[in-house]
């Protein structure tokens, strides 16, 4: 019986470990604009001067990709789209390479896409793991994971359960609403262009992006921050925000169809 119980316990929350509170302390450095979007900054670890610009092999990466997108009409066509709204939303902008005096490092991501489905459209996954033969670390590499800051899946769907009306949602582009500072977007780099045929493009990545280390951990402390400064004029929301939402999913629900609305 002993044994049956401490399989069947919740478990406890866990402690954060060191580089976890350190990624915590590097987070409160955020601003919001003035729309309140949060801007956040890369948490680096100590040896992100270590970090190699992979230029060279993110180009061969893309041109590689951009022969595979020539033979696949209709997956070109989806990646040119997904593309081009990701630039229009504002998540990116063209940079000149030559306009930096500094010569400050940046990094750049290849990128490839995920295939469609008949339900689901080609999404473009930036790889932030990507490191040349010669290089010793990755922009993950350098990049701290950060902790988990929401309820663990299995508390949200114990919770679920109560309810005699459930609902779910989710929070649209949610990680696309975070900005990074400025000055780490250098390190967001990717190349593009729709055709050979025309201009090579550096485009700089400005919201919080799919395949870096630290994106859900940013992505989420943001949400948690949002309840905290402006929590107060939404207690049922918040409490749904802070306890059952699971990344970008809500799995909540109420006990009547007037308070589920």
């Amino acid at each position: 019986m002993q044994q049956f119980w401490q399989i069947e316990e919740v478990p406890d929350v866990p402690k954060f470990s060191i580089e976890e509170l350190a990624c915590e302390a590097h987070f409160l450095s955020y601003q919001r604009d003035e729309s309140g979007r949060f801007i956040v900054r890369l948490p680096f670890k100590e040896n992100s001067d270590q970090l190699d610009d992979c230029r060279a092999l993110a180009l061969k990466r893309f041109l590689l990709l951009e022969k595979r997108l020539i033979r696949n009409p209709d997956l070109q066509s989806q990646y040119v789209e997904f593309l081009r709204e990701y630039e229009a939303l504002g998540h990116c902008h063209e940079v000149n390479e030559d306009d930096d005096p500094s010569n400050q490092l940046a990094y750049y991501m290849p990128h490839h896409a995920v295939p469609s489905s008949t339900t689901v459209k080609c999404r473009v996954v930036f790889d932030a793991s990507a490191k040349s033969s010669l290089a010793e670390l990755s922009l993950n590499d350098v990049l701290q994971v950060g902790p988990v800051v929401q309820n663990e899946l299995h508390f949200i769907v114990l919770r679920f359960r109560k309810f005699k009306i459930a609902f779910s949602g989710d929070i649209s582009k949610m990680y696309h609403q975070v900005i990074h500072a400025k000055k780490d977007q250098r390190f967001l780099f990717i190349f593009w262009r729709p055709h050979p045929s025309q201009p090579l493009r550096v485009l700089e990545l400005c919201t919080v992006t799919y395949g870096t280390a630290s994106a859900p951990f940013l992505a989420t402390r943001c949400l948690v921050q949002l309840v905290e400064e402006d929590g107060k004029a939404f207690p049922i929301a918040s409490r749904i925000v802070k306890e059952e939402t699971y990344m970008d999913d809500i799995l909540s629900g109420a006990d009547s169809v007037v308070d589920a609305k």
